[in-house]
């Protein structure tokens, strides 16, 4: 955020929002930490449904409230969490996020690497998922 600050850009916050520790955060890309715990407490004391989740990797995403984009501002209830978005709103969101959960949108690539322990290289990286490597310098 100070080196975002620093060049007059912006950044994505993550985990958590962050919209309130810096100006420079346009949005965070944030896990649903509360609706995970809310769904494993609700199938152990309200559903019996424990089986569905007791030792077993349980994968939270958009269709099971997993991750997400903030789309409230915490203490104003007409705050606009889309507010630092030059060409992007809330009903942006919804319709982006409707596809992924109707998995109509599906954002899990998949790439081969020789090594077989999956460890990828940076040219593996940089091809099977169209990255492009930058150079930092630092001050």
């Amino acid at each position: 955020m100070a080196a975002a600050s620093e060049a007059g850009a912006k950044v994505i916050g993550v985990d958590v929002d962050q919209r309130y520790d810096s100006n420079t955060v346009i949005t965070s890309a944030t896990k649903g930490l509360g609706a995970s715990v809310k769904q494993v407490l609700e199938a152990i004391y309200k559903t019996n449904r424990w089986a569905e989740f007791g030792g077993k990797t349980t994968y939270f995403n958009a269709a099971n409230e997993g991750v997400g984009l903030p789309t409230t501002v915490i203490g104003d209830t007409n705050g606009n969490a889309f507010d630092r978005f030059k060409n992007f709103n809330k009903e942006a969101y919804d319709a982006v996020f409707a596809k992924l959960v109707d998995g109509s949108v599906d954002p899990i690539r998949q790439i081969t690497v020789a090594d077989p322990k999956g460890v990828a290289t940076a040219a593996e990286l940089e091809s099977g998922l169209g990255l492009t490597k930058v150079k930092v310098e630092v001050r």
